[in-house]
């Protein structure tokens, strides 16, 4: 794509990259400065592809912008991906009158994202010129962390949902 569009003469490529860049650190809120440190292959492939933007601007002057999302939820979904969100999951289970889970405390968060937020144009237009030219970064979230356990009500009105909700311990991870 990116061969494609330097030989078309485009101005400017725009990628959408991800949050998982960040991998697991602690740190909130995220902030395009934080070092890189993706855990999941398909993280570290996200990554890959900012670092081919970036290599574009620098060799051949194309301007990229990689807009690292947050945590998208919304319509056609599927729930059955190892990256869709918790609300998908949720409503799917509470939908088909299943006990939702909740792994680990329900105190873990996410920054989330609908579908129907403003998209890259918009937030391309509201964003400074430097961003915008030079193979940069920038963070696409709301800036507000959504606690599972709390926000259970949420996905139960739409659902008609009025069951319970299972909670249980995490599950070790792979060594």
């Amino acid at each position: 794509m990116l061969v494609a569009a330097r030989d078309a003469k485009v101005r400017r490529v725009v990628y959408a990259a991800s949050s998982s860049a960040y991998g697991d650190t602690p740190t909130l809120p995220k902030h395009e400065a934080m070092t890189p440190n993706p855990i999941s292959p398909y993280a570290v492939a996200k990554l890959a592809g900012e670092h081919y933007m970036t290599s574009f601007y620098r060799c051949y002057g194309l301007e990229t912008v990689s807009l690292r999302y947050f945590n998208i939820f919304g319509p056609y979904q599927d729930p059955t991906s190892p990256y869709s969100g918790v609300l998908a999951k949720f409503i799917t289970s509470m939908l088909s009158g299943q006990e939702p889970t909740i792994f680990g405390d329900g105190e873990q968060s996410r920054d989330l994202l609908t579908s129907k937020m403003p998209s890259a144009p918009t937030f391309l237009r509201a964003t400074p010129r430097p961003l915008r030219s030079r193979a940069k970064c920038g963070n696409v979230a709301t800036g507000t962390r959504l606690h599972a356990q709390p926000n259970v009500p949420i996905a139960q009105k739409p659902t008609g949902y009025s069951g319970g909700v299972i909670v249980r311990a995490r599950p070790a991870k792979a060594m």
